[in-house]
């Protein structure tokens, strides 16, 4: 039996990020055949109750939707006894995390331990933040912050690494063109702020202006056909947490 108090907090950026992309083997035999009448949508291959995802970047990463939980573990190739203590721990977690919270989560091996521990974060996507189950030692999360001494200040880096989550694994994020509008509003001010003051902290991220033009255009444009896709979603959530760590 899994011990279940292997849970280790993390957040996105000390994750795994994504499973290696998974060479599949060819099948003993091509099939070529389309069937009759044949107009499928495309299909997520799916492990379990595991639905494969592949990110804009050409990554795969994996959602369940009973459980609520993200990883970055190749689930497809991944040992059958790893998969099943993995998912005992997500099982578990679940049980104790009630609401919408969403768990991101996988294993990993470290020094001194037999098996694996659980990094994990939990995901409040309706407050865009992130949090723990357990009290949690931010020291090296916040090192770089001087005022983190005020919820206020800790807040503002859970929340940049809220976007960098949504940034990693961007299906099911519904992205409201009110957060996009926002966004761009925000560009625009660090824009003309890194333009009038060389020594801000805002002109070392946008020192190129040709380059943070095109992603304001970009932002404009973004859903104006009526539908934010994935790559949108993605984009979104990077530029939103590279300003919210100028912001800290």
């Amino acid at each position: 039996m899994i011990p279940l108090d292997r849970s280790t907090p993390a957040w996105p950026t000390q994750l795994g990020r994504y499973a290696p992309k998974a060479k599949q083997a060819p099948p003993p035999t091509p099939d070529f055949l389309v069937q009759e009448l044949q107009f499928d949508d495309f299909r997520h291959n799916v492990y379990g109750e595991w639905e494969e995802h592949i990110h804009p970047s050409g990554a795969t990463y994996y959602y369940n939707q009973t459980w609520k939980t993200y990883t970055g573990l190749n689930v497809r190739d991944c040992p059958k006894f790893r998969l099943d203590n993995f998912e005992a721990w997500v099982k578990s977690t679940r049980d104790k995390v009630k609401g919408d919270l969403i768990i991101v989560a996988e294993p990993a091996r470290t020094r001194n331990v037999a098996g694996d521990v659980y990094l994990y974060y939990l995901v409040a996507p309706d407050t865009h933040i992130i949090g723990w189950l357990d009290s949690f030692d931010g020291t090296h999360l916040f090192r770089e912050c001087d005022f983190a001494r005020e919820w206020n200040h800790k807040r503002l880096e859970l929340e940049a690494q809220f976007w960098k989550h949504v940034e990693f694994f961007p299906h099911n994020f519904k992205l409201d063109r009110f957060l996009v509008r926002k966004l761009r509003a925000e560009l625009d001010w660090f824009h003309a702020d890194a333009l009038t003051l060389e020594n801000s902290t805002s002109a070392t991220i946008f020192s190129n202006r040709e380059a943070t033009e095109k992603i304001i255009t970009r932002l404009a444009s973004l859903g104006s056909d009526g539908n934010i896709t994935e790559p949108g979603v993605a984009l979104f959530g990077r530029l939103y947490h590279m300003l919210r760590i100028v912001a800290d």
